[in-house]
Order: structure tokens, then sequence, then C-alpha cells
């Protein structure tokens, strides 16, 4: 209790004050994937031990059995709080401590918010399977999925987990299992493991022996050396992960506050109590307490079992507070939840420690006891905590403390009441919160004509607006509504926990809650909300009036909190029927302009902080001075209770009041509107009509609708007026309350405060004032002094900060600009505009240097520095947001130059998996503040008065015009030739007819005025089919004028339209990226080949020897015939591609176009930069081209015919030609240009100086080369050769090499190590169980990690996707593939002829008469226009030299696409495909497994190949080995898709994944035809499932084209590696030093053998035998000469022998005295080698291998007793006694092929023919009725007969004492009676005195 007398909060420990570190997770749909391999060291559980109970007086279940092995079951479940488990088990491992299962299982759509992930856990149950009742766990591991995802690769790949008992009953590991456990988001990839390297012990042989050099066997040491390292290192790893840490959670639970009402009946209607749980771990909990505010102080003790390793607190799942409500009839129901990070309560225990406030939220209170409503899932979310709560539903005081286990809290037991502390941290300050708001903007509700009210609320207290009318901004945004509330609200009673000062004041009260309601006849609703921590409303304002609203005199710089804040939709309340409350949750649903305050009295404060000085207290926490604090308590609760009273009751009279509207001034908001990127589909065919709408205000401006694309270009610039308020001045109040104003300050303040009707009546004046065009005139309204500015020096505002024009600005209440974008669509009434997205951003900024700082997109999204709760933007500390110098900020754009802004999506599909930020697009435009000119907006853009555009401009406050050139322009022609359509699915349910291709170049403005050059369209096409139609290489050339800023991305626009009926329509779009430019063509990621040579089998001894004698007897002719042959790019020794070419190597590419044809490439998407010599050739030759458009020229103009013209050519010398972004040429005199360039210059410095850093003006468009000087003196340097640049290239990298190797001298040997080593690691491993290389991958590359079409790429014609909406539904953003487009790209500039002015053609009027003919004859006016056309595009020339491909290349790919003069036919090709084996594919069967087969089919075509019946059993790795043959057309019907189907015995059979293989992208590809056709790689490629962008598993394939299909080159045998079937003997011998199970030190000694593995295709097998029985085996000793024989087929990917030993029992379970695994993976492989290296196969004498004893081992065990050792000895373990040996068992291992065993067979047993070894007679003691004492003695047992003869003899040493004790006894008691008889004789004097005694008396007997 000593934190008591704690210090203030400012000198708290400083880990209170850190934030806790949090990964954040993003948002989406996961996938989880969980393999069970194997297990180890498990013991059996045994549920009650009635021995222990009694010895230990406790009860004592689920119990370590000591005698028995588990049987083994593993129980996978993916646990989410609010969800029912999903639950996944394997089979059942019978009798076994080291089960093996191998079996993976899937949990997909796990869809979650962000940071939700930390909320999900996967725990693995390791049980004991029970026959009745229960399974008794055995051990657990519980994993955070959150901590998974943030392991490398999103997984944890074959890691062992330690196992513990939760429950706490077993301490310690229980036992380790392997696992490999995978989180992906949707779209990752799941990364591929291939084939483990060899690593056998026998391969490590190899090495040694007289073929071992000495170079040789340093290496083989180091490598020893290294694996010996690498074992230690593991088995450290290994202990540290079986030390099991324990923790102990100690809670400290005092009061809960203000819980909801969950039950309907009942007085309180909670019986809450509360609940902690992390993980499986056991949960602690509170009593029950019915009320909503209880007291429980109690505190909760947990024991966390942590398993070892450095992760071990990380992967643990987070800590979770759950205040329940107990229901004795139903599941108790979560009332709200919270959690904290357990890793963070270790890290920073100071900040838990202290008892504090947590706050709780989730629904809305009052859902549970409503009887017309029903707890959505989403409620139950936010109850659980997964979700942002949308109410506050209550708060706890706790705190926690966590340490390690040890002595003193280990037995600790939790105190069932400590010391309350409610009256030291609920003391509680009285306060007033004030709010102010001012307007409310709505997106997309359609509520005109309704009323609004906002309420305000804190805790349970609230105040609310008045209702207001919502009107409706009309035209494109009818949808959109808005509210002028102006008005204060009633000052709210608030009461603040403690503390009051310091960074920690405020967080412990509950956020204020803004809501929105829209109120209707059927009553009010709550549409959104904002949440808001009272943590930044400090520090409360201190006045002695705290219920009097704050004026602008006492708070001129503003109040705590003020500015715009965006509002979260109500998914809860405003639920629309038929959509998805996670999809409402996240729409943005507008923003509310409103002011917060809190005020409070310093009395209050100090009567809430009053405290005993040197207060004291016992050891129980109990105050001493019990007096004095009881009198303290009385007088503060008075105080408070008066202070209540009081504050209600002037609360009371207080009531929401309208406020007047702030003055405003008029400026203009300037933007340049560019394009936008990315953008939301709204249309069926996966695109939509865009439009943008800007909105400041009242005020919009909208552009034009672009048709048809989700990357629209508008290049319009937009003018609007903008409204901004101004600071009121207001009477200041005295301290006595009265309001005053103050007249005689002179201050700087005062120059900011205007009075209103001064603003009015100088804003009137200054209307009617007039100025220049340059100047604008601006009024200080204070000493009504005129300042003239130049607009200009408000453009960029380079310095970051706001200028002096801007003074007086009320910027918190400034309008947000928000930017929204619309699809256009045309009803046959009436047009239906559908909402796309929105940015939103405000007209002022934190200063650029904070921008810099933080360096994150999202920064700054609206004017106020805390926003809301959801929002990310927070401003640095030292920058507070209040506005006190202007000079801090930055108004309009933070940039100077245009930008991308994220948008968000309005319109949101797939709910909680949505990002908040940029999953609507994104937009470039730059904006600017301009004072408002004088002549009025019209005029200032330069807009004719005659102009008129209706509906989009209101009241004059808006104009849109084209934008001007501002950055320069040139011209560019991109060429397309179409190849032609692939795979197109139906559309709407009906297949492709007739389909043909439209292209739009987006990023550019018009060639000239009028031209239509950016779009072309394809004629329609059936050939061959509608699916796959060719167009027969259609060439079309897209131009316009391409604007020098680098940030404008150009894009191309692909739709495929059908035109089969009278009309066209679109069924699928697209668009595809063009890079152009230095700076685009720099984004793409130099790509490394992946492309890897086999790893081969290292050689055997005797294979060695034979290769030694083989090269002793070649001849050296032949030793250089064999190596001395050049090799190939992909058939060198090394790993990666070569970078050796010979000479006539460079000169037969050069000669058949390779270098050309690289070169015209660049611009594609794929465009990469290869690892190879041809790479670094044609960057060279790329570079020496650079600068297209580069040369200034001037041509004169050729065309065909002679041009005819009306008027005389007017030379354009002494002219300036300026082109506007609609393409209209203007010409202005060279003098009058030279004067307004001198007018313009002093303008313009500010620009030029940060445009010469930013920019790229020296630079050409596309190559960023040299400049037009550079140009223009490096014309005459000559052609460009490639050959020429290559042996150059050569050369410079031989001249390398040769220096290189001088330097490196004697380090020459070791760099060839290092590089060994390396090759080593890099190279690919196949590996099909055989242990070598099959013959057909003899000198093959293999693909494992990418596609060979990014391997042979750049491509000669792109193979571009094209979508249309998922399912055809309307605005909607999911999309799904449609088909491909395929086609051939190059871009070149443009260069006009500019001798003479040139007219805009389409400008010229026409005659009335050609009008009224053209009227009714489109023909003639269609012919008119074409023929401008044709004149204004023969002004056009382009420029080949400087074109991304030459034209000689591109019309080459012209001629292959069956077009031109001279049109290459169709190509007859043979293509074979060879699909080797599968992997990892995934199914949802409950078993894991599934029965996969293949089926091929043409994609266009009804046609497949493959059968059902080929199908493999049972397995997620299938060895197909399947060779499919087709012939085809190229071009044609190309598209080859693999189908994965999983057989069903009933219904239909599923579809796994689908491969789609592109033939025309091989056969069209340089590198393809010269390198990779005659022998292809491998490829390892990756199958999916239509609408899943993840991996579904992968296919092993080889792929071959060939030329021709009548004389096919002969295809390769492909067949699977030789599956030998084998037969394992099994010889068990005997067995010693046996731990005894039964009373009489025996045992029933009996041994179960059991072969478990994993075959070739990963899927587990087993089988099961047993000896015979050695009954009354004694000593430990047992035997037994039995032989066991097991069948299996190899090769095996894995292969074990487990044998067990058990005392067999008759009336009771089998007791288990251990076990031992024996490996036999190596002796499968040494099997397989010695077959394949023998001459005799199967039949050979090698073809036997066998583990036995060998002489070492015979020598060291040799015993007189029992002889020499024929098996090997093997120790056995039994898991409760990990440490101990329980006996040893003699083995003896054959493994040998079938044929060879039955040739010569033998018997099971000791059955004949008993031979390899023969097997004698055990020697056994048996039971004989001829010999009942030696039976009785086997029976009982030696320890028993033992015993039994100890207790005989004393038994007989007993009986023989007795016997002679009665004699004894009989002499003694005779003489006494005697002495008796004589002395009564003598006192009667019948016996004289002196007379003789009389004689004893004979004895008896």
């Amino acid at each position: 209790m000593g934190w008591f007398n704690r210090a203030p909060a400012s000198a708290l420990d400083a880990q209170e004050l850190e934030a806790a570190t949090k990964l954040s997770i993003p948002a989406g749909r996961y996938s989880v994937s969980v393999r069970l391999i194997e297990a180890k060291n498990l013991q059996a559980i045994q549920a009650f031990n009635l021995f222990q109970t009694l010895l230990s007086f406790k009860l004592k279940t689920q119990t370590v059995h000591a005698d028995r092995l588990p049987n083994v079951v593993g129980k996978v479940q993916l646990q989410r709080a609010g969800f029912e488990p999903q639950k996944r088990k394997t089979v059942v491992e019978k009798e076994t401590a080291a089960p093996l299962w191998n079996q993976l299982f899937y949990f997909d759509g796990v869809e979650v918010a962000e940071n939700e992930l930390e909320a999900c856990n996967v725990v693995v149950n390791i049980c004991d399977k029970s026959r009745i009742g229960k399974d008794m766990v055995i051990g657990s591991i519980d994993l955070n999925l959150a901590a998974v995802y943030a392991a490398p690769n999103h997984e944890y790949w074959n890691q062992w987990f330690s196992l513990t008992d939760f429950t706490g009953r077993r301490s310690g590991s229980q036992g380790e299992v392997c696992l490999c456990v995978t989180v992906l988001r949707e779209g990752e990839q799941q990364k591929l493991h291939l084939d483990e390297k060899f690593s056998d012990d026998e391969e490590e042989a190899v090495e040694v022996g007289q073929f071992e050099t000495e170079k040789q066997k340093a290496r083989r040491i180091a490598r020893a050396e290294r694996k010996l390292r690498e074992k230690e290192e593991l088995e450290e790893a290994e202990n540290e992960r079986k030390n099991v840490k324990a923790f102990i959670l100690k809670a400290n639970v005092y009061n809960g506050r203000e819980f909801p009402r969950m039950d309907r009946f009942g007085r309180e209607g909670l019986d809450a109590y509360l609940k902690i749980t992390c993980g499986s771990a056991k949960e602690g909990q509170t009593r029950v307490l019915t009320s909503a505010n209880p007291n429980w102080n109690q505190e909760v003790i947990m024991r966390l079992l942590v398993p070892g390793g450095e992760n071990g607190l990380v992967n643990m799942p987070p800590l979770r507070m759950n205040v329940m409500d107990r229901d004795y009839t139903d599941a108790d129901d979560h009332v709200a939840s919270t959690a904290i990070s357990l890793h963070d309560l270790y890290e920073r225990p100071a900040a838990y420690s202290r008892p504090k406030w947590y706050c709780f939220y989730g629904g809305l209170r009052g859902m549970e006891v409503s009887f017309f409503s029903k707890m959505s899932k989403l409620a139950k979310r936010m109850n659980a905590g997964y979700v942002d709560g949308a109410a506050y539903r209550g708060r706890t005081l706790m705190s926690f403390e966590l340490e390690e286990e040890n002595r003193k809290n280990k037995f600790a037991r939790a105190k069932k009441a400590i010391p309350p502390v409610l009256d030291k941290m609920g003391r509680e300050w009285h306060c007033f919160l004030h709010s102010q708001v001012m307007s409310v903007e709505l997106f997309q509700t359609n509520s005109k004509g309704k009323m609004l009210a906002l309420d305000v609320g804190l805790g349970l207290d609230s105040t609310s607006t008045p209702s207001v009318l919502l009107r409706s901004e009309g035209g494109s945004l009818s949808g959109e509504c808005y509210a002028n509330v102006q008005c204060t609200l009633a000052p709210l009673l608030v009461k603040l926990p403690t503390p009051f000062e310091g960074p920690l004041a405020g967080t412990g009260a509950p956020d204020v809650f803004v809501n929105v309601n829209v109120v209707s006849g059927s009553g009010s609703r709550r549409v959104g909300y904002c949440r808001i921590p009272v943590a930044e409303l400090m520090p409360v304002n201190e006045t002695m009036r705290p219920i009097a609203t704050p004026t602008n005199a006492e708070f001129p710089n503003g109040w705590t909190i003020q500015g715009w804040f965006p509002l979260r939709a109500d998914a809860l309340s405003n639920h629309k029927y038929g959509k998805s409350r996670r999809a409402e949750n996240v729409k943005p649903i507008g923003q509310v302009l409103l002011r917060l305050m809190i005020r409070g009295a310093a009395s209050g404060k100090r009567a809430a902080g009053e405290t005993i000085d040197n207060e004291e207290f016992d050891e129980d926490g109990m105050s001493i001075n019990s007096d004095a604090e009881a009198a303290a308590a009385m007088r503060r609760a008075e105080m408070e209770r008066k202070a209540d009273q009081r504050g209600a009751r002037v609360a009371q009279n207080v009531e929401s009041e309208f406020v007047d509207a702030l003055p405003t001034r008029p400026f203009m908001l300037r933007m340049e509107l560019y394009q936008a990127r990315d953008l939301p589909a709204a249309d069926a065919h996966g695109s939509s009509d865009p439009f943008a709408v800007l909105r400041v205000g009242r005020n919009i401006a909208e552009t034009q609708v672009r048709q048809s694309t989700t990357s629209p270009a508008w290049f319009r610039e937009l003018f609007v007026q903008v409204d901004l308020p101004l600071v009121v001045k207001d009477k200041k109040r005295l301290p006595d309350g009265t309001l005053v104003t103050d007249n005689d300050s002179s201050s700087d303040e005062d120059d900011v405060l205007l009075d209103p009707t001064t603003i009015a009546e100088l804003q009137a004046g200054n209307d009617g004032d007039s100025s220049s065009d340059d100047d604008v005139d601006y009024v200080d309204v204070e000493n009504a002094v005129v300042k003239k500015k130049s607009k200009s020096t408000f453009r960029g505002m380079g310095g970051g900060g706001a200028g002096q024009e801007f003074e007086g600005i009320a910027w918190w209440a400034a309008p947000s600009m928000n930017v929204m974008v619309f699809d256009r669509d045309e009803g046959i009434l009436l047009g239906d505009n559908d909402p796309l997205s929105v940015l939103s951003l405000p007209l002022i900024h934190p200063a650029q240097m904070e921008a810099d700082r933080r360096g994150d997109d999202d920064f700054s999204v609206l004017a106020s520095s805390i926003l809301s709760f959801y929002s990310k933007f927070s401003l640095d500390s030292e920058l507070p947001d209040r506005y006190d110098n202007i000079a801090n900020y930055k108004v309009g754009a933070l940039s100077s130059e245009p930008e991308w802004y994220p948008m968000r999506h309005l319109n949101p599909q797939k709910g909680l998996s949505v990002s908040t930020v940029d999953s609507g697009g994104y937009i470039l435009m730059h904006y600017e503040l301009l004072p408002m000119p004088t002549e009025g907006i019209r005029k200032y853009a330069g807009v004719d008065s005659s102009f008129t555009s209706s509906a989009l401009l209101r009241m004059n406050a808006s104009v849109v015009k084209p934008l001007e050139d501002i950055y320069g322009s040139e011209a560019i022609a991109v060429e397309i030739i179409l190849l032609g359509v692939r795979g197109l699915t139906p559309y709407r349910g009906s297949s492709i007819q007739r389909p043909m291709v439209e292209f739009e170049l987006n990023g550019v403005t018009p060639l000239y005025y009028g031209a239509t050059s950016s779009v072309a369209r394809s004629r329609p096409s059936i050939y061959p089919c509608g699916t796959n139609a060719n167009y027969n290489g259609q060439r079309f050339r897209l131009s316009g004028m391409m604007t020098k800023l680098d940030k404008v991305r150009l894009s191309l626009s692909i739709r495929v339209l059908d035109s089969k009926h009278s009309f066209s329509y679109i069924v699928a779009t697209n668009e595809h990226k063009l890079r152009v430019r230095d700076s685009e063509l720099h984004e793409v990621a130099e790509f490394v080949s992946k492309l890897r040579k086999v790893k081969p089998r290292k050689p055997t001894q005797d294979e060695l020897r034979a290769l030694e004698i083989a090269e002793m007897s070649a001849t050296v002719t032949d030793s250089e015939f064999g190596f001395g042959t050049d090799t190939t790019l992909y058939l060198d020794d090394s790993d990666t591609v070569t970078d050796e070419w010979s000479e006539s190597e460079f000169s037969s590419l050069a000669e058949s176009g390779f270098f050309s044809t690289f070169k015209s490439l660049t611009m594609r998407k794929n465009n990469t930069e290869s690892q190879n010599i041809s790479s670094q050739i044609m960057s060279k030759s790329l570079k020496s081209k650079s600068g297209v458009g580069g040369k200034s020229r001037s041509k004169s103009m050729r065309r065909d015919g002679k041009e005819k013209s009306a008027t005389k050519k007017i030379r354009a010398d002494g002219f300036k030609m300026i082109r506007g972004m609609d393409g209209k040429r203007k010409y202005i005199p060279l003098e009058e240009f030279a004067r307004q360039q001198q007018a313009l210059k002093s303008i313009q410095e500010e620009e030029e100086e940060t445009g010469s850093e930013d920019s790229d003006s020296d630079k050409t468009f596309m190559s960023g080369g040299k400049t037009l000087s550079d140009a223009s003196s490096d014309s005459d340097d000559g052609e460009f050769d490639p050959t020429q640049d290559a042996l150059k290239v050569l050369e410079e990298l031989n001249r390398k090499e040769k220096n290189g190797s001088d330097e490196s001298g004697t380090d020459e040997d070791e760099e060839e190590e290092e590089e060994e080593e390396e090759e080593e690691e890099v190279a690919a491993v196949f590996d099909d169980g055989t242990g070598k290389l099959p013959e057909w991958m003899v000198d093959r590359m293999m693909l494992a990690d990418g596609l060979l079409e990014d391997e042979i790429s750049p491509l000669q014609f792109m193979t571009i996707p094209v979508y249309h909406a998922k399912g055809f539904a309307d605005n909607t953003s999911e999309k799904e593939l449609a088909g491909f487009v395929k086609c051939a790209i190059r871009s070149l500039p443009l260069v006009e002829e500019d001798e003479f002015v040139a007219e805009n053609l389409l400008e010229r009027s026409v005659s009335r008469k050609r009008a009224f003919k053209e009227a009714f004859n489109r023909a003639s006016k269609k012919k008119r226009l074409d023929k401008l056309h044709e004149m204004e595009l023969a002004r056009w020339q382009p420029e080949e030299e400087y074109a991304s491909m030459n034209k000689d290349d591109f019309g080459e790919l012209e001629r292959l696409a069956g077009g031109g003069p001279l049109a290459a036919p169709p190509t007859d090709v043979l293509v074979r495909i060879y699909v080797i084996r599968g992997r990892d594919l995934r199914t949802n069967d409950p078993s894991g497994l599934t029965d996969p087969y293949l089926k091929v089919n043409q994609r266009g075509l009804s046609k497949s190949y493959g059968k059902r019946e080929d199908k493999v059993n049972r397995t997620l790795s299938p060895w197909f080995y399947r060779s499919y043959q087709f012939a085809t057309d190229i071009p044609g019907n190309t598209l080859i898709d693999v189908n994965v189907y999983d057989f069903q015995k009933r219904g239909k059979d599923v579809l796994l994944g689908t491969c789609t293989i592109d033939i025309e992208d091989r056969w069209f590809s340089p590198l393809w035809t010269q390198q990779l056709s005659d022998k292809p790689p491998l490829e390892i490629r990756p199958i999916y499932l239509p609408g899943v962008d993840m991996a579904q598993g992968y296919l092993e394939m080889i792929v071959e084209v060939h030329e021709g299909s009548e004389n096919p080159v002969p295809a390769f045998t492909l067949t699977p590696p030789p599956v030998m079937e084998v037969e394992l003997r099994c010889v068990t011998f005997g067995a010693r030093k046996m731990a005894n199970k039964d009373v009489g030190g025996k045992n029933d000694l009996f041994f179960r053998i059991s072969l478990i593995g994993l075959d070739r295709t990963q899927t587990r097998f087993s089988e099961s035998q047993e000896t015979d029985t050695h009954w009354f085996a004694t000593d430990g000793r047992g035997s037994f000469n039995f032989r066991n024989i097991f069948r299996f087929e190899i090769p095996v990917a894995r292969a074990a022998l487990r044998i067990s030993a058990f005392d067999r029992d008759i009336f009771s379970a089998n007791d288990a005295i251990g076990e031992v695994t024996i490996p036999l993976s190596s002796m499968c492989r040494q099997l397989m080698r010695a077959v394949d290296t023998s001459p005799d196969n199967e039949m050979a004498t090698e073809a036997t291998v066998e583990l036995k004893s060998s002489f070492a081992d015979t020598f060291a065990s040799f015993s007189l007793f029992d002889g020499a050792t024929e098996g090997k000895w093997f120790k056995l373990f039994h898991p409760s006694k990990p440490h101990e040996c329980q006996g040893e068992v003699e083995i003896m291992l054959s493994l040998l092929p079938v044929r060879k065993a039955e040739s010569r067979p033998v018997g099971k047993g000791r059955e004949a023919p008993n031979r390899d070894p023969e097997l004698r007679e055990p020697v056994r003691a048996r039971l004989s009725l001829m010999d009942p004492l030696g039976s009785l003695s086997l029976i009982l047992g030696p320890e028993l007969l033992r015993k039994l003869f100890i207790v005989g003899c004393c038994l007989l040493f007993v009986g023989i004492f007795a016997a002679l004790s009665v004699f004894v006894v009989n002499d003694v008691v005779g003489a006494y009676i005697q002495i008796a008889i004589q002395k009564q004789a003598k006192a009667f004097g019948l016996v004289e005195e002196d007379a003789a005694p009389t004689p004893a008396p004979v004895p008896i007997g």
C-alpha cells in the first residue's frame, strides 16, 4: 500500500508515461494453416490417483501414469471470442510417446479488423485418447496469430514448442510438439519450401578414404566443426525451450462503476463479476455481485505457464479483462472487455502497479434488454473488445503485478478482501464540459428535409442541441446533406477522477462521445459519432465561474479542442437491412465542426484532492489515523454533496442557445486537378464513369465525366470562393461575472478580434472598391488602413508559414475541403450518381518540417490536431494546435507541387477488411488559398462572361476551365499492335461472339484542339473463336501531349466490347500503366534470376573408384573433347546466369535482331533488368539513345497529295506559340511575349528556384537524358551498333576480372572454397526419394520461386488481364478475371512542323448552307472532320531514332501477329506438358487429405485431357508423372489450363486449383527460343482458385513447345522413380535390465514393433506387429529369438521402426515399460543406391542392408552368461522417467528387396524356413504339473518367493519358541502352586512346621 504516499503524477516512474509498444496488424481476410508433424516425450495421463490422494490428503486428478503410454491425438482450435471455435483433430497414434502425424489443417476466411488478429489464437492440445469419457489433455501450446504474422515470412516453420499444463496440476514441460504455422493476409503468398538437402552420415563418410586429398580433408574437418557447433546451438535452444517458466499474476480488483443493465428483470439488472483470461490458461474471476456499481475489493491470482525461448511472452495471448453478467439458465453475457499486453505488463511494471481506472467500450447500452431487437455479431464483437466500441459501457479500478514464480509467491492464495482504495482513487473533481457545435456535413445519407440533433456525452450524462433542418447540396451532391447548427450546448456536469494534473490527468475518465442523430417521423436514430479522449481536454480551465460559457475575449487563441472531427458510421442503430454491418462500420459518414473545453473551480479541486499528511498504515493496509481520515471523508462528502446540488440546480436553469454565425471574409481557392488512379469500380464491366466534385463550405465545382476508366485524367483548374470565418471580439468577463468591453487594449491580440458591425461595414465598403488586375485590396479593420499585395506572393508559400493576410481568421472554423469522386450513370429518366471516394483536407497544415519528420502519408487529414478517437493524426506536443502563432502553419497544400493524396472509399463492400485510408484510390492535385480578386473569380480565371455552365456554377462562386500548361509538355505517340484476346469468360451468362478492343491513352492532353487521336478501336473478330479472337496484327497509334511533370502517370485504358448484336457493349476493362520516363523505369525493382541448377548427388566411394579407373583408361584426346566445348547460358556449372559470351554468339544475336528486340520492350509492364550480360549491353545501348524528343529540329510537312489552302501561309519566325491543355494554339508576337516575360520574372523567381530543385525540366520526357543543346551536339556521333558495344563491355569485364585475379593472389583457394559452399547453399534440390537425379533432370535448370514468364521478360507481346465486376453486380469494388488482351506497345516522340503559323482547323466555322447540309448528312460531316484531322496530324512527324522500339523490329512483330504486307500465317505447334508432382495442395476435407487428379484443357475449346481414374489416393503431395500432348496454332488457342480436382465418390468433384500456361509468351520470346526451348526448366507453378489470389498449392511441370506436329520431336520418357517393394526383417533376440512391472519381480514380457513413416507422397503409413510373450521373465531378462517381417515401398520421405516393451496383463491393461525409435530413412536410401549401382539390380549380393552388432559392440558387450551378441542393443525409456533406462533390447534389422526375399524366404517368428540367422528356441522357464513347486515359484516370481521364504522362516521360529515356552511355563506355574499349597497347609496346621517339604508334583506330560 506504499503507493498511497507516492509523489504527484509528474514525478511518477517514467515507465508510466511510456506508450505501450504495439505491432500494427492491418485489417483484412486472413488464412491460417497449421501442420502437426510430430511430438515426443509425451506422458500418459491418469484421471484419478487414489494412492496419492490418500498420502497427500488432497484430491489428485490428471496425474502422470507411470505404467502406460498414451494414445495420442492432436487437436487444433482457432479461438476467437464472440465466435465458435473452429476445431480440427488428427488420427490417433496408439500407445506411443513419439507420435508422427504430418497432417495439415486450414482455417480460411478469418476476417478481422485492424489489430484484431491479436485476439485470435491457435491452441494445440495434445490429448490422451480415452475410450470412455473425456480425453485427458497431456499438454497445450497457445500461439498468438499476431506474433506468427510478425515472424519472418509470416510463419513458424518446423519449430519445436514445449507443451504445458494450463490447469496447473502438473508443472514443467509435458512434452514437445513440432509445428508449422502460417498466417497469410489475402493476396500474400506462402514461401515454398523445397526438398531438403542430403545430410546422411553415409554421404559424409564418402570423403574419407584413399580418394581424400589434404584440401578435402581440411574442408571435411571444417564442415564437421561447423555441424558440431550447430548441434550444440540446437541442444542449447532445446534446453531453453524445455525450460517452461511460471509467472504469477496478481490483479487487485477494487470497484466497478456505471455498468449497463443486462437483465430485463430484477432491481439492479446485472449480476456482475470480472473474469481475467489469458489464452487457455486457467481463468481467474471475482465473486458475483448483483449491482451495476459493484465493490469487489478482491485479489485475483493467476498462474501462467510461459513456454521457454526468447519469444515466450511475445507468443502469449493478451491479458483480457471481461466484465460478465452471470446467467443461471444460459451462457454468461459479455458486458464489456478490454485487453493489455502481457509482454508490456512485464516490461513496464510501474505503469500497471498503481490502481487506475480502466474504461470499457462496446455496443449501445440497452440493446440487451430491448424486446424488439436482437444483438448483432458486430455488437457482440464490440462487447468482447475486438472492435472499437460505439458506446461507453463502464469502468473498473484495478492494478496488476506480474513476476516470475518463486518460493515466496508459489503457494500464495488470493485474498478474499483487500483494503478499499475508492476513498483515495475515487475522488472526483466536479467540473463542467462546455461544447459548441457549429456545422455538420453528412456523406450519402439522403436525409434531406429531416431534422438533425447532436448530443455530447461523457459517461452517463449528456447534453443535446435543438433540432435543425438538414439541407441538400443539390445537383451532383443531392445525396450530401448539411446543417448549420450554430448552437452552444448547455454545460454538462462531469466528474473527473484522479489524477487532476500531470501527463496522466484525464486518463481514467471515459471518452467524450459526440452523437449525430437524424430525427424523422419514425423516431430518432444515431447515424454517426466520434470519440474524443478526455486526456486531450486537459488541463482543466480553473475559474471562479466554471459554468459560464468561455468567450473569445477570455480565450483569444480558441478553446481546448476545436475544429472538424470525422464521424464514424453507426452500424448498430443506423443499420440498413440487406447491407453488411461490418461494411457500414468503416464507412465514412461525414464530419462535425465543434469546440470543447472543461472548466472547473479551484475550490472543488482542493476539496477533491484533500488528504492527510503523514498518513500511516498497519500491516493489513488499514489507516491508523482513522479518526482524522473519517473526519476528512465526512467533510469532503459534504462538500461534494453541496457541489452536486448547486451544480445540478444551476445546470437545470441553463439551456442550449443558438449563437450567431461567425462573420466571414471571402477568399478564393484555386485547385489544379490533374488525374486519379485506382478508383473503385462501380459498373458491371469493372470500370466507372468518374467525375470529381470539389466542395468547400457550400460552394462546389465539378469536372467533366471520363468514360469507362478507373484512372481518369481531367486536367482542370478549379476556382471556388471560400468564406473564411473571422474571430469575433467578445466582451470580457470580470471576476464578479459582469461582461465589459475592453476598448483600451492596444495589444496585437486586438488586431485579430473584430467587431461584427465594423466587419460588415468594412466589407460593404470594400466590395465597391476596384483595383488593378495584379493587386488585391486588403483592409486592416482595426486601423482602416488599406494594404496591397500582389496575388503572386500568396502562391506557393514556400516558407511554410502563413502570411499576414490571414490574420484574424478563425482557422478552427474554416471549412474543410472535400473532393468527392462519383460514377455517372445515365438512366432512362434521370441520372444516377454512385459515390466512389472522398478526400477531406484542411486549408491549414502544420509546418512542413513536422510532416517531413513524421514521414507519414496519412499525416494531417483534417484541421484539428485531436480529431477523433479513430484518427491517426496528432501533432507534436511542442506545436499545439491552438493557432497561437500562424507562422507555424502552412496555408494551402503542404507542397508547392501537385501531390498524390489517398482517398477513402464511400461504399465499401468488404466490411472490416477495408482499409480506412487508401481503399478509394489516389488523386493528383494541388491547391492554394488566395485573396478574393476584386474583379471576381470569373474574370480572374479568364472565363468569358458569356460562358455559362448552368448547374455547375452557383452564383458565380466557382469556375472550371482547362488547366494551363504550367510545367511544359511534349508530344508523344503510343503505337499498339493487337495480337488478340485470350480466354474471355461469358458476360452475364452469354458467351462472347464478336469481341473488339478499344484503347484510350490517359494522362495526356489533346494533341491539337478537338483531337480524337487518343482513342482507337479495333474491328470485330471471330477467328478462331470469340473467346480467343485474333486481330491479324491491327496497328493503332494513340497520340497526345504529355506534361513534363513526372508525377502525372500515363496509362492505357483497355476495353473489350462484344458486338454480336446491332449494338456493342463493354464486357471487361482494365488500366495498364505505361512507363516512359526514367523515373518510372527505376520504379521497377532490379530483377534477380531465380533459375537454379539442381544440386547433384555426391558420388559414393565405389562410384569414385569406378570414375578414377575410367579416367585412367581414357585418352587425352577424349578428355579434351569432353571438357573443351562451350556451354550455353543456362547450362553452365554456376547457379546463376553466366556473364561470359563469345564473339560468335554476339554477332549471331546482333544479326537476328536480338538486341533491338530487348531495346524495344523497355516500356512494358514486366520490364525488369536481367542479370545476364545481354541486359548490361542493352542498358548501355539505351543510354546512348536516351532522350526522346531531345533534338529540336524543323521539319517540313510531307503529304502524298496537294493541300488546298484559301489563305497564304504566314511565317512563324516572329511569333511565340503557346499551347493550352485543350490543344488550342495561340501565337503571340515575340515583342509582346518578351514584355510579359519581363513582367512575370519577379513573380516566378521563387517558383524557378523550387522547380530547379524538384522538377526535371532539363531532362527529356522519356529518358531524362541530354538537353536540347547536348542532343544537337551529339547528333553526329554515329549510329548504334550493339555488337561493338557488347564487345566493349566484354573487354571491360575481362579486364576487371584479370585485375581482380592479380590482386587476389594467394586468396584464390579460399575464394573458391567460399564460392563452392555458396553454390551448395544456393543450388536447388530435387529429391524424388531415390537419392539421385533422374535421367530427364540431368543438366536441366529448376525454377522454384517465381514464374518463367518473369525470367523470359521482356516479352514480345504483353499479356494484360481484363476484369469485370464480381457477379456482374453494380456499384461494387470487387473484380474477377474476365480474360486477357495480348498486344505489343512502343512509344515514340512527335515533333510538330512549326515553320508556319498553324490554324486551329477544327475551330473554323462553316457556312450556313454547309451546316444545313451536314445536319441531314452525317457522312458528309464525318468526311469533313476526318479530313481536318488528317491535316492536323500531318503536322506531327515521329522521331524514330528515339522510339522505345525501332521501326523494323516493330514491323516484325506486326508480321508475326499476322499483319502487314508480309503477314506470317499461323504456325502449327506441338505442345507437351509433363506434370511431375503436386505440393501442399489445400483441401477443406475434414480428414485433411485429398484424392487429386489432373484435367488439362485449352481455354476456349471443349476438349480436355485427363481421367478421374488417374486419381492419387489420400495425399496432399501427389506423384502424378503424367504427360499430355496436343497441337494448336500460334496465334490462336494458346492458353492452357491445368486443373487439379479432388475426386468425390458422391457428388461433384471439387476444383482444388488451376494453373494457366501461355504458350505464346514462350514462343515469341527470343530468350526462350535461343536458350530454353531445347531443354526447358522444371517449373514449380502455383495453382489458384477463381477469385482467390492465394496459392492453393503447387505443380511441378515441364512445358515443351515444338514447331510442326507432323514429325514431332520424340518425347523423353517420364517415369516415376522405381518404386521398390522391400522387406524389413526385424529379429528380436532378447532383453536385459528390464524394469519389473508385476508384483513378484517378473514380467510377462513382449514387444510391439511398429513401422511408421511418410511415403513418397508425404502420406502417413503404419503397421504394428508383436512378438510372442515371455511369460514369467525374471531378473529383467527376456529371451525371444523372434522374427517380424514388414513389407513397404521405397522411396519414402521418412521411415522409422518403433519398438515398445510391455508387460502383459490378462485382467487389466498392459503395462508399458519403455520404447525406442530406430530411423530407417538412411537404410532405405542406401538400399536404393546399392540396387542402382549393381548390375544385378535387386538380386545383387550388395542389395541387402543390415543393422546388427559390429565387432566393437560385440567385444564391449560380451558376457560369459549371454555369449556373443548378434544384434544391436538399444536402450528403452519411458516418458515418466526420461533420464532412467528402463531396459535394453537386442535387435537385428535386415532390409532387402522383395524379389530377393522371395528367392530366399524366411518364416515369421521361428517358423520354417528358419535362417538368416537361424533362430533357436528361446530359453524360458515353463509351467509343469510334474513340478508343482517349480511351477508355483514361477507363478509367484522370485521376489515374491523370496519374501514368502523369509516369512515362513520367521513363522517357524515363532512356532518352536511357542512350543518350548509351554513346558517352561508349566514348571513355573506348578512350582508356584506347590508353594502356595504348602503355605496354606501350614496356616491351617495341617502340616507341621518342622516337617519335611512335600515333593513337587510331577510335571504334566
